[in-house]
């Protein structure tokens, strides 16, 4: 069923408005019926067991929600992302921000400020920057809500 949740939202037509139930009906029954139902609807359903669950639900953590309230599209295309050779970088899912911290400084700030010591925010009540031990202002675009990761 999750496959078949996955294979037919891949060939409904974008836009969707309610005049297309009907077509949808027709075209996408799977999707339809199941999409936005829970993963425990699905597994009560098919009269899975405790374990049966456990092994198909691992992944629902990743979109933080139980079971119960995770939606078998999302977990469906989840599920076919892994499938198909999702993997981490090397150092773990945090090297992600990590890179994306470190590359958005250097880009907007002209300088890596990342591994220095910040005194205070600078704010307009939104963050824009900082200001350093030395109280220059270093406004920017780009935000990050850690700036203790250490990328090397």
């Amino acid at each position: 069923m999750l496959q078949a949740v996955v294979a037919e939202m891949a060939q409904v037509r974008l836009p969707v408005e309610p005049a297309d139930v009907p077509r949808l009906a027709q075209e996408a029954p799977n999707f339809l019926r199941w999409g936005l139902r829970s993963l425990a609807e699905l597994f009560d359903e098919c009269g899975l067991g405790q374990k049966s669950r456990a092994v198909l639900a691992g992944e629902s953590g990743d979109c933080a929600t139980p079971p119960s309230r995770a939606p078998i599209l999302l977990h469906a295309m989840l599920i076919d992302h892994y499938r198909k050779g999702a993997c981490y970088p090397k150092g773990g899912g945090q090297m992600i921000p990590a890179h994306l911290v470190s590359h958005g400084v250097r880009a907007n700030a002209g300088v890596d400020r990342g591994k220095q010591d910040l005194k205070r925010p600078v704010s307009r009540r939104v963050g824009i920057g900082v200001v350093e031990p030395n109280s220059e202002a270093c406004e920017s675009d780009a935000t990050a809500g850690s700036t203790s990761m250490s990328v090397d």
